[in-house]
């Protein structure tokens, strides 16, 4: 069985050390000629890379003193000059009276396998700094919502350390509704791989902001999507100076109107003023000239409440002292003192 197995297979006698056998693989993986099994064991520890035979030696003591299965990695360097991975599983066997009298192990070549490993910690590093250099909070999340990496913003921004959200999702993180609402929008994007755009009011610790998001389903070479990236923008100022600029161009605008009223008020009250002027060489049409002075003075009255006041305030004292003086100027020996309090 062992002879016709990929993996390397050895036997030693305890407490001697001796090696009883060694498997034919061992010529493949280690590239040497299988002779004695003694003398393959000493061309095993000389092929032993000088950076692991420390370890390797000290973890081989441990398992004759604990008695227990072990795994260990190493690496060997090959006659042809060429490193290999190697992963060693040893198990120790007892004799009926519970005493361990043989050492029992098998080993693989895990080169390939630790070469993609080395190639998916590159790419990770490579992510991970890539990520970092976005000015704003950014991260990954997989197909059920996991995040997978976030990037030194996000962490800033929630206060969170990135060890403590990474393989967990929103709701363990966020207020309820902000999970529920941001699991709802990750599914639609799952849903139908289009990417959303939005802004976003969130109060973080007693703070209001305003964040501007950018989704973008992740899809792998079928076109099926395996996650979610996300980058989200502090506009919080900008919406402050926004604010600040409508508040600023509303209050303009009612400067003018109400300047705009005003004067149109002062021009219709001169010309009441003329109209009665003309009363007095006219009395023959002065039940008309007062009908038109009645009509004309409504008109100035309505402006001049519109002059005093802005916005949609609207003061009844206001109002009845606007209308007490265009009576006074249609009558202006009305007997009539106004006092508001």
């Amino acid at each position: 069985l062992t002879e016709n197995l990929p993996l390397l297979f050895w036997i030693r006698e305890m407490p001697s050390g001796r090696i009883d056998y060694i498997s034919g693989a061992y010529e493949k993986i280690w590239g040497r000629r299988l002779g004695d099994p003694e003398e393959a064991y000493q061309s095993f520890v000389q092929s032993i890379h000088p950076d692991d035979r420390e370890t390797l030696f000290r973890q081989m003591q441990r398992e004759t003193v604990l008695n227990e299965p072990t795994e260990i990695e190493y690496r060997i360097i090959r006659p042809d000059g060429a490193v290999r991975w190697i992963r060693s599983r040893i198990f120790p066997l007892q004799n009926e009276s519970g005493q361990m009298h043989r050492i029992v192990g098998f080993a693989d070549d895990i080169t390939e396998r630790k070469h993609a490993e080395q190639m998916l910690h590159e790419t990770q590093q490579r992510q991970k700094a890539l990520i970092d250099s976005i000015p704003d909070a950014a991260w990954l999340k997989d197909a059920d919502g996991h995040f997978i990496e976030i990037n030194r913003h996000y962490a800033t921004r929630w206060g969170i350390d990135p060890s403590d959200i990474i393989g967990k999702t929103v709701f363990e993180f966020f207020p309820a509704p902000i999970a529920a609402e941001n699991a709802a929008e990750d599914r639609e994007i799952m849903r139908s791989a289009k990417p959303l755009y939005a802004e976003r009011h969130r109060a973080i610790r007693s703070k209001d902001y305003w964040f501007d998001i950018i989704k973008t389903p992740i899809t792998d070479e079928a076109g099926n999507v395996t996650g979610i990236a996300g980058v989200s923008r502090d506009i919080t100022e900008r919406k402050l100076a926004e604010a600040q600029r409508m508040a600023r161009d509303a209050s303009l605008r009612a400067a003018l109107v109400k300047e705009v009223h005003h004067r149109i008020k002062n021009n219709l009250q001169g010309v009441i003023a003329l109209m009665q002027q003309l009363e007095t060489g006219a009395p023959e049409s002065a039940a008309l000239l007062d009908a038109v002075v009645a009509r004309v003075n409504t008109i100035a009255s309505m402006h001049g409440l519109f002059g005093a006041v802005g916005g949609s305030d609207l003061r009844l004292e206001q109002i009845i002292l606007t209308l007490v003086s265009s009576l006074k100027v249609l009558y202006t020996d009305l007997p009539v003192r106004l006092s508001i309090r």
